[in-house]
């Protein structure tokens, strides 16, 4: 069976949602399906190197400009005390990327990259865009 999972979690580090996806898609492989994972290309420190090196799958990673604004509204990893600037990034941040950080990701999909001969459809819910892409893709 040929198998499209969508999801906006797969090979983000510390996200139990990405360790279930990655997981998830690997049985299914060792179950003998085809399975390719749609998924945004998210700024690469929020990037997991060891689900990438156990992932199985053909993963398609689809551009989402705006991702790369994280860069200056997250921590990182350095522990800043100041309160109010960590205050304005949180307001930045949730006024840029209300309902979720994927809203775009829908209409940048290539559907030519993708194709549409699957048997199956998975879009996991870790964040919503993922149910608005593959309702997208299945009106194709």
């Amino acid at each position: 069976m040929k198998i499209l999972y969508i999801t906006t979690s797969y090979e983000q580090k510390n996200s139990s949602a990405a360790i279930r996806n990655n997981a998830l898609v690997n049985g299914f492989i060792d179950l003998g399906h085809d399975v390719i994972v749609l998924t945004p290309k998210w700024p690469c420190f929020f990037e997991s190197e060891f689900l990438k090196r156990q992932n199985k799958a053909k993963v398609i990673h689809s551009k989402i400009p705006d991702l790369e604004l994280l860069k200056f509204t997250s921590r990182g990893t350095s522990r800043k005390k100041n309160k109010i600037l960590m205050k304005v990034r949180r307001f930045i941040r949730d006024l840029v990327y209300f309902p979720d950080m994927c809203k775009k990701w829908k209409n940048l999909i290539s559907f030519e990259e993708i194709g549409n001969d699957y048997d199956m459809i998975i879009s996991s819910s870790d964040l919503k865009s993922s149910h608005y892409v593959a309702l997208r893709i299945k009106k194709l």
